[in-house]
């Protein structure tokens, strides 16, 4: 089964808290929570990354960058402020 590292870490913890008379969490709950670490970083993986792009090109595009007249680009600077990327209400 793939596993990612810090969880191997922390299941003996839970382990001892929540099941002190076994000291060991039973198998079910241990895949269980082995598959929600695996999907919760794969999602975070692809959120972020959707996210970035998503930014990236917003703030590339708010720059008014042509590349048939680049010699009349006012430089101005990147507003990467999460508020000013919020459409207009």
């Amino acid at each position: 089964m793939i596993q990612i590292f810090s969880i191997n870490l922390v299941m003996p913890m839970i382990g001892h808290i929540y099941y002190p008379d076994k000291g060991t969490v039973p198998h079910e709950y241990a895949v269980a929570i082995n598959i929600a670490t695996l999907g919760g970083s794969i999602l975070g993986q692809l959120g972020f990354g959707l996210a970035g792009d998503w930014l990236g090109k917003t703030a590339y595009d708010d720059r008014n960058i042509s590349s048939a007249d680049s010699s009349q680009v006012e430089e101005k600077p990147m507003d990467l402020s999460l508020l000013s990327l919020l459409p207009q209400l």
